[in-house]
């Protein structure tokens, strides 16, 4: 059961981790288009 909740732990701290990718990827993508013109 503890192993359990580590992981469940675990995947929500991953899950946290991708958000914050995903909002960090997004405003670089909008910034890095009107370079590559």
């Amino acid at each position: 059961m503890e192993f359990k909740d580590s992981l469940m732990e675990f995947k929500d701290s991953l899950m946290e981790c991708k958000d914050s990718l995903m909002e960090f990827k997004i405003p670089n993508a909008l910034f890095s288009m009107p370079h590559k013109k």
